[in-house]
């Protein structure tokens, strides 16, 4: 069981007083992730905080891949524009992924939106 799934359980079965939690969150799923089990742990996770409206973008790569990445910037640049762009279509309030490098790398071409990790954004909607 993932910690997306078991968080997810204790939320929808608790009366949580949420304090910051915002209205357009949008979900990149890492590669491996994506390739292994999915995100719909990490979706049902998100879509657990009321009011929140969750989106996943259809998107490949970010471009990191690991090492490769930092080794081959402008290369890893061409290969996130398809993902910034569609993340940038999306207008969201945070952008989240479990991969802390498409996070990193995506939260550098939306500019001023928030970027991170699931687990982060539930933990600042929380309160704490």
């Amino acid at each position: 069981m993932s910690v997306e799934s078991w968080l997810a359980e204790q939320l929808e079965q608790s009366e949580l007083a949420w304090k910051n939690v915002p209205k357009k969150i949008l979900l990149h799923g890492h590669c491996h992730q994506k390739a292994l089990w999915g995100t719909a742990d990490t979706l049902r996770l998100l879509r657990a905080m009321p009011g929140a409206e969750v989106s996943e973008i259809d998107s490949g790569c970010c471009g990191v891949a690991g090492s490769y990445g930092y080794e081959h910037y402008d290369i890893s640049l061409k290969i996130a524009r398809a993902v910034i762009s569609k993340a940038k279509k999306g207008e969201p309030d945070h952008f989240v992924s479990d991969c802390p490098m498409a996070a990193e790398q995506i939260a550098q071409g939306l500019d001023d939106h928030i970027a991170g990790n699931p687990l982060g954004l539930l933990r600042t909607a929380y309160g704490i």
